[in-house]
């Protein structure tokens, strides 16, 4: 997977694995979440979005649609 390091105070890097759906984020604070089940267009409109932060809570979280579980 290809990190993409984010300009953020909250987010250190996202990243996604195509065949498994999978979105890697790993936070400032050491955290390490794996969210499942994610298509390659929501990824996209995550890390194409003008705050990736907000994006990335209010798509991943906020919409408690896609499983999640922390790794770290």
């Amino acid at each position: 997977m290809k990190k993409i390091h984010v300009d953020s105070s909250y987010i250190d890097y996202i990243a996604y694995n195509k065949d498994d759906e999978l979105i890697e984020i790993k936070y400032l604070n050491g955290n390490l979440y794996y969210y499942y089940k994610i298509p390659k267009e929501v990824y996209e409109e995550i890390i194409y979005s003008d705050d990736i932060e907000k994006s990335s809570h209010e798509i991943l979280i906020e919409d408690d649609k896609y499983e999640y579980e922390k790794i770290l």
